[in-house]
């Protein structure tokens, strides 16, 4: 997903490069490029399901002040329309990693629900996540209740 959001990125910046600072997490950014593509207006677009109003109305003041300032040298390109071509790169990218993300949520889910039969306390305390990671690192259930917690070292 982020390799995704820096491709799409690249090739967003050169019609809005204020979005990269306005919405800074790589989903939130992918889901955004998706919505607008190569809408002006941003007044048109509904992106009242993606961000909160704050965001929504910094990145639709940025971009009117882009558009009413003329694409002058120190205005934003939110007004320009970007090559079809480069517009299909994006959005293609774009979907590619909202379909990764969803795919990412629904293994996160059954991971929750299988971590929670296996490892019940565990999963209770540490989260889903974080002990399946410490199940496949030692092997077995059995093989972590005996581990000294003083052996125990995750990595991001």
């Amino acid at each position: 997903i982020l390799a995704v959001h820096r491709f799409t990125r690249d090739i967003y910046s050169m019609k809005f490069p204020e979005l990269e600072s306005i919405v800074q997490t790589p989903l939130e950014y992918i889901a955004v490029v998706h919505r607008i593509q190569n809408q002006t207006d941003l007044t048109q677009v509904d992106l009242s399901d993606l961000l909160p109003s704050p965001l929504i109305m910094a990145l639709t003041v940025a971009a009117s002040l882009s558009i009413s300032s003329g694409g002058g040298s120190n205005s934003s390109n939110a007004g320009r329309r970007l090559p079809e071509e480069d517009l299909e790169k994006a959005t293609a990218a774009a979907k590619e990693a909202l379909a990764l993300a969803e795919k990412r949520k629904e293994v996160l889910q059954y991971l929750e629900s299988r971590m929670a039969l296996v490892a019940p306390n565990v999963s209770a305390i540490l989260g889903a996540a974080l002990t399946a990671r410490l199940l496949t690192k030692v092997g077995r259930l059995e093989t972590l209740a005996k581990m000294p917690a003083q052996n125990i070292m995750v990595k991001p």
